[in-house]
């Protein structure tokens, strides 16, 4: 199993997981769980993927209302798994303390064992949907252009 972080935390695994005493900077208790990611952007040597997804949080554990994110890969020759995790904070906001709702644009990083090539690129929270793949078009600098249209697998 490859693991790609993109704020440089250990793996949380599968599923929720609370971790307690995480060290003399962080709080004392952190909540991780898988979230639903967009799309994967696949560099021009298809050994990187970038994976967008809109969540809350400033990648700061340090404050009330904050998040961070890391990613996991999983690989096989015929798909590649990519669950990103959100991480917080288990303890409520001071009273009086009210947290906005507002989505930011996030990217993480992975990359890749092996190149790309043909393998299906599956969303770990939600597996049952189709991932939207880009390529990036660094030659053009247009940004990306869209491989497959999303669709349910």
């Amino acid at each position: 199993m490859l693991l790609a972080t993109a704020l440089g935390f250990a793996s949380c695994g599968s599923g929720s997981v609370e971790v307690i005493g995480a060290g003399p900077d962080e709080p004392a208790t952190i909540r991780a769980e898988s979230t639903r990611w967009d799309r994967a952007i696949v560099d021009d040597t298809g050994r990187s993927l970038t994976v967008d997804f809109v969540a809350g949080g400033n990648g700061s554990l340090t404050e009330p209302c904050n998040a961070d994110y890391e990613a996991e890969v999983e690989e096989t020759a015929e798909e590649i798994l990519i669950t990103v995790y959100r991480r917080e904070l288990v303890d409520p906001p001071d009273e009086g303390h009210a947290c906005s709702a507002i989505g930011y644009l996030w990217g993480l990083e992975v990359v890749l064992a092996e190149p790309l090539g043909g393998r299906t690129v599956v969303d770990g929270h939600d597996s049952s949907l189709h991932v939207p793949m880009l390529r990036s078009s660094s030659n053009t600098g247009t940004g990306a252009v869209l491989e497959s249209p999303p669709t349910t697998r």
